[in-house]
């Protein structure tokens, strides 16, 4: 089936990190975002997520938001920073008699931590009238 949204969301570079290098990555990402850009879709684009206890890792998904940010940028695309939300939350667990369970392995997300990322996407979606 060929489909022709009028809307797509983009959750990208999170995995894409381990497997290419920087610059493949900003490549491929202006690659997919012309394509989009040229189809006239409109695009959300999300900042990765914090990686817990993963220093190096998260150095790259830094330079990643970087890259997402400023492709959303030259094709005019909506940046939803899910980043500083899951940040906070990690900060307050470190001193919290009961922390919040967000990830459960690496980046991977518990269902509250999934929970979180839709009502960012929600959030995004009421905001600009989609």
């Amino acid at each position: 089936m060929n489909l022709k949204p009028d809307w797509v969301v983009l959750f990208v570079g999170q995995n894409d990190m381990g497997k290419m290098s920087i610059p493949e990555f900003e490549c491929g990402m202006d690659k997919l975002l012309n394509v989009l850009h040229e189809n006239r879709i409109k695009v959300i684009q999300l900042s990765t997520i914090p990686s817990p206890g993963e220093n190096e890792q998260n150095e790259k998904f830094d330079i990643c938001d970087a890259i997402i940010e400023r492709l959303c940028r030259k094709y005019n695309n909506i940046y939803v920073d899910v980043k500083s939300k899951f940040k906070a939350i990690m900060e307050y667990n470190a001193n919290a008699e009961n922390p919040i369970t967000i990830f459960n392995e690496g980046c991977h997300m518990t269902e509250l931590g999934n929970m979180l990322l839709a009502d960012e996407v929600f959030e995004a979606v009421s905001t600009y009238s989609i």
